[in-house]
């Protein structure tokens, strides 16, 4: 077959689905996430649904002077296709997503919460996909 002028090749060729799962129960029993155990264990607690990114801060803010307590756990949800070495999978097609628990903190001001949330929410290793590989891939891990 002849080359169409101006076409570009497809480039190549990422993990198909069964090769990821077969890589994240690799990544599971590893012990790369060893030291994310500890983390998991006390954020996983009981959470609320997931809230949207623009409004994490202002909730939090907004629970707590509504109801005195903190901290908020809520439930985050991330695109799933965080790369850890896992599997190639950014020409793969379908839906993947990571939802992950984090407690939120709030400071006096609306400021200062703003950026402790922010500072929290990127504190998270890996957007949040070790949380996930140890509950349904090692959950032992997450309940000794």
């Amino acid at each position: 077959m002849l080359p169409v002028p101006g076409a570009r090749r497809a480039g190549a060729k990422s993990n198909s689905f069964k090769q990821l799962a077969e890589r994240l129960a690799e990544y599971a029993s590893s012990g790369e996430l060893a030291g994310e155990v500890g983390s998991w264990r006390e954020q996983a607690g009981q959470v609320t649904p997931a809230i949207p990114v623009t409004c994490r801060a202002a909730v939090a803010l907004r629970y707590a002077k509504w109801s005195g307590e903190q901290p908020l756990r809520v439930a985050v949800e991330g695109h799933g296709r965080e790369q850890v070495g896992v599997a190639e999978i950014s020409r793969a097609v379908g839906w993947f997503t990571s939802v992950y628990p984090v407690v939120l903190e709030v400071e006096s001001s609306a400021l200062a919460s703003l950026k402790r949330v922010k500072e929290r929410l990127r504190a998270v290793p890996e957007s949040g996909l070790g949380f996930g590989v140890l509950r349904w891939l090692r959950s032992e891990a997450l309940l000794e």
